[in-house]
């Protein structure tokens, strides 16, 4: 048997225990009625404790269990009695063999598998094919006992059952009192219908709820796998984004990058306002003070008062560090002060053109 066959045979097995369990505990707590037939000689059945006993005036007391139909009324009424209700059927003897069995009275715990295993020998027909039961041990002398075992054909109950299973009955327990040995009568069959019934159900309820919680661990696993592809995804998405950032950083920080080199140029290229002061400071003569400077756009601009305002034009052209000087205004004499007031421009070397 191949694994796929274990493990449905195995889940079947379960599956028929727990509903078993289930029901019993149920059928445990239900309150069910109880009904009782006793067959007489001339194959009629009598429903014990009614309040009548058997009579023409009162027929609706007997009933006649046979494999044919029963007329509507009767079985209406037989339904009335047997449905739901546990059911005990009193069976004539002569239905049965009887077979006195001794056994050592040890032997009492284990009655039903030696009856078993000697039912073949005791009786015409096998375990399998038999309906059978015992009466309760009798002691005899020499540590031994014995015991009545009944047993019938079970296609002789068969057609009984179905009539009283069909009608709807809980139990349906079939007895039998022994002619010779008298007592309690003995169990030959006891079936639990409606039991049977239920498991049929419950395995249905039980396999379709095994197979929605299939189907929804299914649907679950799948939906895991697309939102997980999903995720991963926009994972690769946004891996390749922050790969993209950094790249972008680092291009940044590349000396060769043509950002950094940029910034460069412009740092060589754009002159210090420091110093071009430092170099007017250098240029300019004593007597010439500063009211204004400006250093824009590669050009400085200085506005102030000099006893000489010609000469700083061929000073600042001297210088190493300006070019192109000229005048922006008119020069013009200030009395009071005893000076000119200028306005001048001159361009700026950038440095990287200065000599060191």
């Amino acid at each position: 048997m191949g694994s796929p066959s274990r493990i449905t045979l195995a889940l079947s097995r379960w599956i028929d225990e727990v509903a078993e369990t289930a029901l019993a505990g149920i059928e445990h707590l239900r309150a069910t009625r109880h009904a009782r037939f006793i067959e007489q000689k001339d194959g009629r059945f009598v429903a014990d404790g009614l309040p009548h006993p058997y009579s023409e005036e009162h027929p609706e007391t007997s009933f006649r269990l046979a494999p044919e139909a029963l007329p509507s009324a009767d079985e209406d009424r037989l339904k009335a009695l047997v449905e739901d209700a546990r059911v005990e059927v009193l069976l004539q003897p002569s239905r049965f063999l009887f077979r006195p069995l001794e056994l050592p009275s040890r032997a009492g715990e284990f009655l039903e598998g030696i009856i078993r295993t000697q039912i073949d020998r005791l009786t015409p027909w096998s375990a399998a094919n038999a309906s059978f039961g015992w009466s309760a041990p009798i002691e005899t002398t020499s540590g031994r006992m014995t015991v009545t075992v009944a047993a019938t054909g079970r296609k002789m109950l068969e057609p009984l059952g179905d009539l009283l299973s069909g009608l709807g009955a809980a139990s349906i327990r079939f007895c039998v009192v022994s002619p010779e040995a008298g007592g309690p009568p003995i169990v030959v069959s006891d079936q639990k219908t409606r039991a049977t019934r239920e498991i049929r159900t419950a395995r249905r309820v039980l396999l379709g709820v095994l197979l929605g919680l299939g189907g929804l661990a299914a649907a679950s696993i799948l939906a895991l796998i697309v939102v997980g592809s999903d995720l991963e995804a926009r994972q690769t998405e946004i891996e390749g984004q922050i790969d993209t950032i950094r790249a972008s950083l680092r291009a940044r920080h590349d000396p060769s990058s043509e950002p950094v080199a940029a910034l460069q140029r412009r740092k060589y290229d754009t002159p210090s306002s420091v110093l071009v002061l430092d170099a007017l400071a250098a240029t300019l003569p004593d007597h010439t003070f500063l009211s204004e400077l400006r250093v824009q756009d590669g050009k400085v601009q200085i506005i102030g008062m000099t006893k000489d305002a010609p000469s700083l034009i061929a000073l600042l052209e001297r210088a190493p560090q300006f070019s192109a000087a000229s005048f922006l205004a008119p020069t013009t004499r200030s009395l009071a002060k005893q000076g000119d007031n200028f306005h001048i421009e001159a361009g700026i070397k950038p440095p990287r053109q200065l000599k060191p």
